[in-house]
Parts: structure tokens; sequence; C-alpha cells
């Protein structure tokens, strides 16, 4: 990703379409920001990582059939919400899929919550900015 919020299709954005940064080819799915820091997504630590950045990548493992490797690669987000507002991945683990907010996985690695809040507050009010520095319980 670049940085950008883009509202298209995840097909359309896994190829290249509309995002300056996915157009750089197949680099962009092991891409790395200078002080990007990984953390286990919890529930699915074998399978995933968020970065302190506002990404999500899935790990290497063995394809549902166990005859190849899949490769790590950075997921796509999607719009969801409400007001399709925020981004969101899908995650497979073990038979179960789970639609989650990026936001959240990012604050639940990363930001320590000691009063339990529930909620997560985008400081800047862009929904799309999932940085670690623009996230508050």
């Amino acid at each position: 990703m670049c940085g950008s919020t883009f509202y298209i299709s995840p097909d359309n954005h896994s190829h290249g379409k509309g995002c300056k940064y996915c157009k750089l080819g197949s680099d962009r799915r092991n891409h790395c920001f200078e002080g990007e820091i990984w953390k286990s997504v919890k529930g699915f630590e074998d399978f995933y990582m968020v970065s302190n950045m506002g990404r999500v990548k899935s790990l290497p493992r063995l394809s549902g059939n166990s005859r190849y490797v899949t490769e790590e690669r950075i997921l796509s987000p999607r719009v969801c919400g409400t007001q399709r507002e925020y981004l969101s991945v899908a995650l497979h683990a073990n038979g179960v899929r789970k639609q989650m907010k990026i936001h959240r996985l990012v604050a639940e690695a990363f930001i320590p919550n000691p009063n339990g809040y529930k909620e997560i507050n985008h400081k800047d009010e862009n929904k799309g900015n999932n940085c670690v520095e623009n996230l508050e319980w």
C-alpha cells in the first residue's frame, strides 16, 4: 500500500489498478516501510501479523491440501462499516473466517488498554489512517 486509501474492489487492487504503490509489481508483497514493526494477530498467531503502520500480512504456511506453501504477503484491505469508512481484512485459519477491522488489530497489538475500553478513536478522524500514532482507546 502507498499509504493512501482507495475505494476499489480487492481484485482490481491486486491487479494494480488505482494505486501507484501496487503498480510497482510483485515487490509490494514484501515491501517494508522504515520503522515498521510487526506483531502477531491475537487468535491468529501462526497465520497473520499486523504492523504499527496499519498493514496486515499473512505468514507462509501449507495450503489447505498440503500441496504447496503459500507465500508471505501483504493483505489488501476492504472498506466496511455502516458508512463504509473503516478498512478491514478477512482472516482465515483452521476453518474459521473472520472479518476484522484493521484499526482494532493495530490497537490490540500495540496500545495498552488498562481501563478495558471497547472503542478506538482515530485522532485525526480519518478512518483510513490506521497508524498506531493515530489511534487511542
